[in-house]
Order: C-alpha cells, then structure tokens, then sequence
C-alpha cells in the first residue's frame, strides 16, 4: 500500500491503482483508478481508460461509473455496447442523457442529440462545460454556427473560471471553429494559436 501511495504522490496513477489493487485496497484503488482514467482520456489514450473502468467496475456502483465508461466505449466505437450500457443507467441523470446524446450524434440523429443535451444542460446533473461544448459542437456540424459560438462562449466563460487549460483550450478551438467556417480566418488562427499555447502548457 505504501508503494501506491509514493506512485499516487508523483502522479504514477495507474500503477498506484495496480499497487493498490494488490494490497486489496479497493477505495483507494477505485481514487487512484478513477484519476488515471481521467488522465489517459486526457492524453487520447482511451484503451488504458477502458481497462481501468473494467478493473473499477466490480467495486462502484454502475450508475456512478456508468457514464464515463459509456463515454470511453464510444470513442473506440464499442456503440452498441454503450448504448446497452445506458439503457441499464437512470434515465433522468444528466450525464446519461448527456451519454445518450453522444450515441445520438455519433448515429446521425442530431435532433434527438441535441434534445438530449439540451434536457441535460435544464438538469443541471450534468457537467454544464461538457454540455454546452456537446451542444456547441452539434450546431457547428450543422452549420448553426451563430447558435455554436454562443454555446462555445458559455462555455468559455465557464471554463477560464474552472482554471482548466485543457477546457479552456477545447473551448477556444470550438469558437475558432464557427469563426473559421464562418470566414473570419484572422481571427480563427489567433484564437486557435492562443488554444495551442495553452495546451503547452
């Protein structure tokens, strides 16, 4: 147990998961666990983060584990088994509508995306960032980009208060996004220079 506590110090997260998983500490593997999943979707490494919501899953309750693992089966196309996987989850949660709403898009069936995002923004069980970036991102696939840079700028707003530069980034390349397809390319490259920037950090 020590060992995963020296590795969960030095942000070594999904070792200290694995450590304490061997020193049958179940909650702190679950802490360590949860945090390394967040840490590899982070750097686009979605096959880590889906063994480890495997290895947390017999020690949480699926209503609370449910919408981030759905999440991770989408990006790597698993959508049949994440649709499964929310039909088994609250109906009324924001972040499983906000769930529903992924596998909605990902299907071409953008209005029912947007209704349900939009019932998970009025629901307030949501993370509010992720909802108004899934609503930002549906309007500028359908070209709504008005209705897109007013999502991306709530936001932003949002985002600059939470102090994440990861979110913040996202954000910005969201509003470069509808500047650009809405052909103010000067002010598209500035604002995605500046979301580079701070993704070096």
């Amino acid at each position: 147990r020590r060992a995963g506590e020296w590795l969960e110090r030095h942000r070594n997260l999904a070792s200290a998961a694995f450590h304490y998983e061997q020193a049958h500490s179940s909650g702190d593997m679950v802490r360590a666990g949860l945090a390394a999943a967040e840490q590899a979707e982070q750097a686009g490494m979605y096959h880590t983060a889906l063994m480890l919501y495997q290895k947390i899953r017999p020690h949480m309750r699926i209503e609370e584990l449910g919408p981030r693992l759905g999440q991770a089966l989408i990006v790597l196309g698993d959508w049949d088994e994440a649709e499964e996987l929310a039909q088994r989850l609250p109906e009324d949660d924001g972040r499983v509508r906000l769930l529903r709403s992924q596998l909605q898009f990902v299907r071409g069936n953008f209005d029912a995306a947007q209704d349900e995002a939009q019932k998970a923004l009025e629901g307030r069980s949501a993370d509010r960032i992720q909802t108004l970036i899934r609503l930002a991102d549906i309007d500028l696939y359908l070209g709504d980009f008005s209705s897109a840079q007013r999502y991306g700028h709530a936001a932003l707003k949002d985002a600059v208060e939470s102090g994440s530069d990861n979110l913040h980034a996202r954000c910005l390349g969201i509003i470069a996004a509808t500047e650009f397809f809405g052909g103010d390319i000067d002010t598209a490259h500035t604002r995605f220079s500046h979301a580079l920037e701070l993704l070096k950090g």
